[in-house]
């Protein structure tokens, strides 16, 4: 699942849309603007959703064991109980959501 269809589901999900995300800098959130100049599909849906977002400051170790804990947290309360069989029944479990 990607990070775009994640935080529609969190949404749809929760009924409740944040104001604000904090993200890492990593290439599944953000791409290197210095390299690629167009927008990466997070920053994009966040654009269209009205939400705020920014990167965490790049070098510092406390956000990312922040992240890393949020990370997990997610896979441990989301993720993982998401079993797929195939493509087909992927989509049958998305009209349950």
């Amino acid at each position: 699942m990607d990070k775009v269809d994640f935080i529609k589901r969190v949404i749809k999900y929760y009924r409740y849309k944040p104001k604000e995300i904090q993200r890492d800098n990593g290439m599944e959130f953000t791409y290197n603007q210095s390299k690629i100049k167009k927008a990466h599909p997070v920053t994009k849906i966040l654009r269209e959703l009205g939400i705020k977002h920014h990167k965490i400051q790049s070098q510092t170790p406390q956000h990312n064991g922040k992240v890393q804990r949020s990370h997990r947290n997610d896979n441990e309360k989301f993720y993982s109980y998401l079993k797929i069989y195939s493509i087909e029944n992927l989509r049958e479990q998305e009209k349950d959501v």
